[in-house]
């Protein structure tokens, strides 16, 4: 079954609403642990269509636990007009609010993403986002360090080591074509690396991956920018781990999917070439 296809409503399974727990980010830790994937769907915003301005982004992300997608979290961008609207999508500063929301229920916030402003160049100033409960517990960080024409990402702990990472070419049609209706339309996967301690000849092995769904038809027809992520997480993946594997979809939304004012795209057309600026 295509997740796409949910109502991203959906309540949650009796053996989630029965559970005894004694605080919300226990609560939602508790359902990544169960959870082997998640899917991540942006929502379409009918005023961003309709204006060319750019919104909040909005995400509903449903973990997958037995096979079935339950609906779990909601994350909403917490920005400034001028900064969406001005600044590049890649390079722009904001906080991501996660939510715990069960049966459709707003339960309260629970995690916080924060993006800082970075002007990047090169391998200088390098995109990153760090991870935290709302208690203030450190989760760890995603970054982007710089590749030629690779889309290279850093998944770090809360100790900042390493422990996944995602290195693929940035030569597709997702990427090349992104301001056309074939690059909108083109999914792409993401494979979730990690250290084998050089077992193998580069060190490194899939464990898990994330793919993008290409949008729909009407989607590409109405312009709209809203994307899709279906996400299998590592085998051996914690919590903590998952939830910044959450954040990474995010990363990889704004860096290389997400249109704004100052896109190519509103300036008459144009490719943004691999150099991971």
């Amino acid at each position: 079954m295509d997740p796409r296809n949910l109502n991203m409503n959906i309540n949650v399974g009796q053996q989630m609403t029965n559970m005894n727990m004694n605080s919300v980010p226990d609560e939602a830790m508790n359902l990544l642990a169960q959870s082997t994937g998640c899917f991540v769907k942006q929502r379409m915003e009918l005023l961003e269509i309709l204006t060319g301005c750019e919104t909040k982004n909005r995400y509903d992300v449903a973990l997958k636990i037995n096979n079935t997608f339950y609906m779990a979290f909601h994350c909403k961008e917490v920005s400034n007009c001028c900064c969406r609207n001005f600044c590049p999508s890649e390079l722009r500063e904001f906080q991501m609010d996660i939510k715990y929301f069960p049966n459709g229920v707003d339960r309260g916030s629970w995690a916080l993403i924060d993006r800082p402003f970075k002007c990047s160049c090169y391998c200088l100033c390098r995109p990153e986002m760090t991870i935290k409960l709302r208690s203030g517990e450190y989760i760890g960080k995603v970054a982007e360090p710089w590749g030629c024409c690779q889309v290279c990402i850093d998944i770090a702990n809360s100790q900042n080591q390493v422990k996944y990472q995602i290195d693929r070419t940035y030569c597709e049609s997702a990427f090349l074509c992104r301001n056309n209706w074939c690059g909108a339309m083109s999914g792409v996967d993401f494979p979730i690396l990690y250290n084998d301690g050089g077992i193998t000849g580069n060190g490194k092995l899939q464990d898990g991956n994330i793919e993008r769904k290409g949008r729909s038809l009407l989607e590409t027809f109405v312009d709209s920018d809203a994307d899709c992520f279906d996400v299998n997480f590592p085998k051996t993946a914690s919590p903590q781990e998952k939830l910044l594997i959450i954040a990474t979809v995010l990363m990889l939304d704004f860096r290389y999917f997400e249109d704004n004012g100052d896109d190519d795209k509103k300036r008459g057309g144009g490719v943004r070439m691999g150099m991971n600026f």
